[in-house]
């Protein structure tokens, strides 16, 4: 502002007027909050990173319980004495086979209790091995198969 008589009166800046009140103190209180405000912030976001990271390291992936089931060890077409045809899958388990009646037919699963054991399921009785078996179908007396 121009005085009269033309000579300049410097007009105290704010921060001038705010030093000459104790107003650098404030300033200073302003910083220190913001801060203390911005290691606040970053304090819980590395605490809520830290505890997902504890958390990771803890968990454990549950172990898989499924088993594959046992592979065919082998197939065979037989021939019984009554001049059927029975088709039998052996699996490598040895406690399990699949018979079918028919050609294309639904499969009939046979579970043995032990290895050397009878298959049995569904009424259906099988004993024998991949050269020749015995059946026994439901209702029906056993007999002697061939393949």
């Amino acid at each position: 502002m121009w005085a009269p008589g033309g000579s300049a009166i410097d007009q105290p800046s704010t921060e001038s007027a705010l030093r000459r009140e104790g107003g650098d103190a404030v300033m200073n209180v302003g910083r220190v909050r913001r801060i203390l405000l911005i290691g606040l912030l970053t304090g819980f976001v590395a605490a809520c990173d830290r505890s997902q990271d504890q958390a990771g390291q803890n968990f454990q992936p549950p172990e898989p319980t499924i088993q594959m089931p046992p592979s065919i060890a082998a197939s065979h077409t037989f021939r019984c004495k009554d001049n059927s045809l029975v088709y039998v899958d052996f699996f490598s388990d040895r406690v399990t086979a699949s018979l079918r009646t028919e050609k294309s037919g639904p499969p009939i699963r046979l579970v043995a209790p032990a290895k050397g054991e009878p298959f049995t399921g569904e009424g259906y009785v099988l004993v024998g091995s991949d050269t020749s078996i015995t059946l026994s179908k439901p209702g029906t007396a056993s007999q002697a198969c061939k393949a």
